[in-house]
């Protein structure tokens, strides 16, 4: 995942990295994502999400997928994801 030019292609570059991972998102959970990291970000400024996961590699889990965005003081966003 690189450095973006908006908050959402920061987002959806999260979800394809988890998707890549193997990780299955609930509806719920992708609505809790959208909400979060609705209404933009201040430069400097780092929103975070955790959200269960429905399943990773085709398993059952009670692990959480962890997504941050920072806004850079160059106007870019560097988001990060990862499985809790």
């Amino acid at each position: 995942m690189g450095n973006t030019d908006t908050l959402t292609e920061a987002v959806e570059s999260c979800i394809g990295y988890l998707i890549e991972q193997g990780v299955i998102l609930t509806m719920e959970a992708r609505e809790q994502v959208a909400s979060r990291f609705m209404g933009g970000c201040r430069y400097g400024e780092r929103i975070c999400c955790d959200v269960p996961i429905q399943s990773l590699r085709g398993k059952g889990t009670r692990k959480y997928a962890h997504i941050v965005v920072e806004r850079l003081d160059s106007g870019r966003y560097e988001p990060i994801a990862y499985v809790l």
